[in-house]
């Protein structure tokens, strides 16, 4: 399960990412995500990825995963945070897919620490 949404007033867009996501569930993920982020301007907003409760992704969704994470950095966002993956396999992933990009966020423990950072 996944959930975007934007904070005008603390400019910032949220990401909330739990379970193992499917291979369609991570295609429309990203297109939903760009679909939001084409409605502002992201040099104003920060970028918080809440994927604490993520579990580790399908196989086949992780060519999707590595577009998500080219698209976080390729986006010019004032700001990245991302919360602390809880699962050890979830993080593996990521890191794998990701590494250059992972290093570019502002790790947090939770999304309030990140919204005291803005």
């Amino acid at each position: 399960m996944y959930k975007v949404e934007v904070d005008s007033a603390k400019k910032a867009v949220k990401a909330t990412i739990s379970g193992m996501l499917n291979m369609d569930e991570v295609k429309n993920y990203l297109a939903e995500m760009n679909s939001v982020c084409s409605k502002v301007n992201p040099r104003e907003y920060a970028l918080i990825i809440d994927a604490r409760e993520q579990k580790a992704m399908a196989q086949d969704a992780m060519p999707f995963v590595e577009k998500i994470m080219k698209f976080y950095t390729e986006t010019p966002f004032k700001r990245r945070f991302s919360v602390m993956l809880e699962s050890a396999i979830a993080m593996s992933q990521v890191n794998r897919v990701g590494k250059s990009e992972v290093d570019l966020f502002e790790m947090v423990s939770s999304v309030e620490e990140a919204y005291v950072k803005l």
